[in-house]
């Protein structure tokens, strides 16, 4: 049977074809993996701006009075705040960022470069996203049972779009807790 009867056979194409195919799909990887790295750059800088206020103003406390009437020396964050959440995904962000970082420069050493950085990144890829699916999992139940406890928002999060957080606002003006709500939901 020939090519021209069994339409299962393709022909090959030229070679010059075959050319021109490797170059878009060499130039669609750079684009792809451009955008991976602006996004994990988009989700690594919110985390780490949070992160930091949270470092850098966890230690300042006020006195002030609270919606009871009580006269009360505290921090802008919820007593006791649960930051592994935070941490967690911060570290998860960092390492993204690190690993599509190191694929890009890995393009300026040649393509063979980037595809060697680029496995390593999609084993590391898979591997959280395998992790992330376990650790979620139980993370979430256990965050879920914690985050709300007695009716208090008390992690870095759920604070920052808190009622009781808005209520502490004009006395902790160092913190827009609105801003990080709003950057934290969007």
């Amino acid at each position: 049977m020939s090519t021209a009867q069994n339409p299962i056979i393709l022909k090959r194409p030229p070679a010059h074809q075959y050319q021109l195919l490797k170059q878009r799909i060499r130039r669609l990887r750079v684009i792809s993996r451009t955008i991976a790295l602006l996004i994990s750059i988009a989700t690594f800088i919110p985390i780490t701006l949070t992160l930091h206020k949270f470092l850098t103003t966890q230690n300042i406390f006020k006195t002030i009075t609270n919606a009871q009437g009580e006269v009360v020396t505290r921090t802008a964050w919820a007593n006791d705040s649960k930051v592994w959440p935070t941490w967690m995904y911060f570290a998860i962000a960092a390492v993204t960022v690190v690993l599509h970082i190191g694929i890009m420069v890995g393009y300026m050493c040649g393509v063979g470069k980037a595809n060697k950085v680029s496995i390593i990144a999609s084993v590391f890829t898979w591997t959280v996203l395998v992790g992330n699916l376990v650790v979620w999992c139980v993370a979430a139940s256990l965050y879920r049972t914690e985050k709300d406890k007695d009716g208090k928002s008390n992690d870095l999060w759920g604070w920052t779009c808190s009622p009781a957080a808005r209520a502490i606002q004009k006395d902790f003006g160092e913190v827009d807790f609105d801003r990080f709500c709003t950057v934290q939901v969007s």
